[in-house]
């Protein structure tokens, strides 16, 4: 009978392996001691990201934080396989948060989470009910918090301030509704102009909030090659672009803010302008790029 029992035994040894057991989910409130606790059983995970970690902690502070029913994740062995970026959050805003948690997952599950693709900006404003150009909406957004924070100040400079969290940039679309239309407007006249989608989204939007419509025949005149010829700070505007394509520049929105604003500036001062100095020298030798002026609100 050495068989039977062999096989008996084998069967029970299975039927007790973790494997068998179902996982469970069950919401939990997590406080910043729990979230540490837990954290130590956090083994051989990814590198933690501070970025992701503040994003989180912001909208947890703010109490913009959305339970998506992504659950926190252990595995058979009780190690954490997922969720240390959100537990950080918890510790950093010292806040407590209700999560999903799931117990009891199989532990190559972790191969295969960061797969899955995250929600990005664009569908969170499409959920919020934005149909068209979210992604370059989106961008304008964070170009304009950006800008909010002095993160683009001079001509040479690209966004390098921390992201607008998902539900930060949907606040700020819902604060600032007319910037959807300023994207539609983009939308139809950034190939004729050479700027980028949410760049030109991010000008359109700053004239218009002070004078629409100069803001819209400045745009639309340059699109459609309406300028009074060489001195138009227009045709520069128009021109500056073309050479940075040409080129093969690399436009960053710093270049491309400060020629919008300085054409504006020069075409609503009634002066002229042939070509754009956007280096002067520091004082040492070298150039410096030039400040983004502020666009004029005076005719």
């Amino acid at each position: 009978m050495p068989t039977t029992n062999g096989t008996t035994a084998l069967k029970a040894m299975t039927l007790d392996h973790p494997m068998n057991r179902p996982t469970t989910v069950e919401m939990v409130d997590v406080t910043p001691a729990l979230a540490q606790e837990w954290l130590g059983h956090n083994l051989d995970n990814r590198n933690l990201r501070p970025v992701i970690i503040a994003a989180y902690a912001r909208d947890m502070t703010a109490g913009a934080w959305v339970a998506t029913g992504d659950s926190l994740k252990f595995d058979w062995n009780g190690r954490l396989i997922d969720g240390q970026h959100r537990l950080s959050a918890v510790i950093s805003a010292n806040r407590t948060i209700r999560f999903a948690v799931a117990r009891n997952v199989i532990p190559t599950a972790q191969k295969v989470l960061d797969v899955n693709a995250r929600r990005s900006s664009a569908d969170a404003l499409r959920f919020d009910g934005v149909r068209s150009n979210a992604t370059v909406i989106a961008g304008a957004a964070n170009i304009a918090r950006q800008r909010e924070r002095g993160f683009i100040k001079s001509a040479a400079v690209n966004p390098s301030g921390p992201s607008m969290t998902n539900s930060e940039v949907v606040a700020w679309v819902q604060e600032n509704p007319s910037i959807v239309n300023a994207a539609a407007f983009a939308g139809r006249i950034y190939r004729k102009l050479g700027a980028t989608p949410a760049v030109l989204t991010y000008c359109v939007w700053v004239l218009e909030e002070i004078d629409p419509f100069a803001a819209m025949e400045f745009f639309n005149s340059i699109a459609e090659q309406r300028t009074a010829g060489l001195g138009d700070p227009r045709l520069a505007l128009a021109q500056a672009f073309t050479k940075l394509r040409d080129d093969r520049t690399r436009m960053g929105a710093g270049i491309q803010i400060f020629y919008v604003f300085r054409a504006w500036n020069a075409w609503r001062n009634n002066e002229t302008l042939s070509r754009y100095i956007s280096r002067k020298p520091d004082g040492r030798g070298g150039y410096k790029a030039a400040l983004i002026p502020e666009p004029v609100v005076n005719e």
